[in-house]
């Protein structure tokens, strides 16, 4: 296992429990998977310059408090709406916090895991090309490097 998931591994069974997380007696999401997608977190979003072990604990308690305290039904439909939208959230300029806070809005309205995620991203395209700020007639704010 690279040392880098054997990382993210760890972190999960911490904020998940040692077995991972269970739903309906069923096993919902392992370490292992949940430790795949904070690699990629982590790939995307962590500061190569800080120690992983904190930023990628820090990015599994974010998940562990989003899955328990959001309308989920479990951390894999977190993980599913964070995968399907992570590239277009990054493109965008943000952060994991805000990420994972979109995530949990959609799933308020019913909206869970890739069809979160969908809908993210096409939110997030229709903002960069303009179409949004048209139909509301408002220009968004943006800082100088583009980002929202």
């Amino acid at each position: 296992m690279h040392p880098m998931l054997n990382i993210a591994v760890k972190a999960a069974r911490r904020a998940l429990g040692r077995r991972g997380e269970r739903v309906q007696g069923r096993e919902a999401a392992s370490p292992r998977e949940v430790g795949e997608q904070l690699a990629t977190m982590f790939n995307d979003f962590g500061n190569k310059a800080r120690p992983a072990v904190e930023q990628i604990n820090h990015f599994a308690d974010l998940i562990a408090y989003t899955s328990r305290h959001g309308a989920f039904h479990g951390v894999g439909e977190v993980m599913a709406g964070v995968s399907e939208s992570i590239g277009s959230i990054k493109a965008a300029g943000i952060g994991p916090e805000d990420m994972l806070a979109m995530v949990q809005g959609y799933a308020a309205i019913g909206m869970r895991g890739t069809q979160a995620g969908t809908a993210i991203t096409e939110a997030l395209q229709a903002f960069a090309h303009g179409k949004l700020q048209s139909k509301l007639g408002v220009a968004l704010a943006t800082f100088h490097n583009g980002s929202l």
